[in-house]
């Protein structure tokens, strides 16, 4: 690999010509510098400014939940995900299980085994984990073949 150049005048660099500065290095960490995030007011090192940006209330950050797109200063991460991310989980108040609030709507629609559902026949709520035991073996309304078709009878119903 080609030896690296300078950037002010582009000569070449050889390895035993060239030695780390530790006074200039000394001299950029103890710089203050003021945290760059708007709003903030902090003032550190340059070794501290990487562990403050890291935690700084003001910085713009993504929501942790990879779907969401929504982008807010660090110090309202709470509240986002309190009440505000589609994506948050929230309890169906029918099974308790955990489910992101932007299925809950379809998650008690259709696949809830503790949400109520209507008896298509005598339109008696029952929750949806025993609707079928319920339509097979103890509504009344449901149409059928006369219990006596085998002697005759040709009622349906």
């Amino acid at each position: 690999a080609p030896n690296p150049k300078c950037p002010a005048d582009d000569t070449e660099l050889k390895k035993d010509q060239v030695f780390p500065d530790v006074f200039t290095k000394r001299e950029l960490n103890n710089l203050r510098l003021h945290c760059p995030n708007t709003g903030c007011s902090w003032i550190c090192t340059n070794e501290e400014m990487q562990k403050h940006d890291a935690e700084c209330a003001f910085r713009l950050i993504s929501c942790i939940h990879t779907q969401c797109k929504d982008k807010f200063l660090r110090s309202h991460l709470g509240e986002h995900l309190k009440s505000e991310c589609k994506y948050r989980n929230v309890k169906c108040q029918y099974c308790r299980k955990d489910v992101p609030f932007a299925s809950i709507q379809a998650h008690v629609g259709t696949v809830c085994e503790g949400a109520p559902v209507y008896c298509r026949y005598c339109k008696a709520e029952i929750l949806r984990k025993d609707i079928e035991q319920h339509e097979q073996l103890i509504c009344d309304e449901v149409p059928g073949t006369c219990e006596f078709n085998v002697v005759g009878c040709h009622h349906d119903g």
